[in-house]
């Protein structure tokens, strides 16, 4: 039997796509807290299931719409979603890969008028029509400005008066976990 031999079957150099292992969840934040220079957080999954996730040191990021918060800084009952490693020595036990947290909202020109003040605490209650109230906390870094657009001070707010504010809005417990700017607006 005599035959020619096939030419070399010659392919394309292919790529895999880029694959990270483990799984995604989304749950919601039971408990976090620091131990042994890591994070551990208790995230409740859909099924009702509790499980146990590692984070690295205290610098570890948790990414949101818009930007990313050290993972501290998630407060119980915020929803995320994380795509984790399993830890094959110990079941309900992952290693964070990476995570969103589904709560958190960079806003811009949220209206409303001053349902009231704390000057001790320099915290505004921000009502809204029809809204929930927001709880707006100012630091030295947050930018006040009188309705000409002068800088301003805390002093010079008043309650009924109406407010604009930019900032980090945690959605779940209507509090601004970091408040840019707040500007006070003409009468209507």
């Amino acid at each position: 039997f005599h035959q020619k031999p096939a030419s070399p079957m010659i392919l394309k150099t292919r790529r895999c796509p880029k694959y990270i292992h483990g799984v995604s969840v989304t749950g919601t934040v039971v408990e976090s807290h620091l131990e042994s220079g890591r994070y551990i957080l208790l995230v409740r999954l859909a099924d009702g299931s509790v499980v146990t996730v590692f984070a690295g040191g205290k610098k570890s990021k948790i990414s949101y719409k818009g930007g990313s918060v050290e993972i501290g800084t998630v407060p119980p009952g915020d929803a995320v979603h994380m795509h984790l490693i399993s830890d094959p020595t110990q079941a309900g036990y992952f290693q964070l890969v990476r995570g969103e947290d589904l709560d958190l909202r960079n806003v811009k020109n949220v209206k409303g008028s001053i349902a009231s003040l704390d000057p001790y605490e320099h915290q505004i209650v921000l009502g809204r029509f029809r809204k929930p109230y927001i709880i707006v906390s100012t630091t030295k870094q947050t930018r006040l400005y009188t309705k000409n657009g002068k800088r301003a001070t805390f002093s010079q707010l008043t309650v009924g008066a109406p407010l604009s504010v930019d900032g980090l809005l945690d959605t779940k417990s209507s509090v601004m976990r970091t408040t840019i700017a707040v500007r006070m607006l003409k009468n209507a």
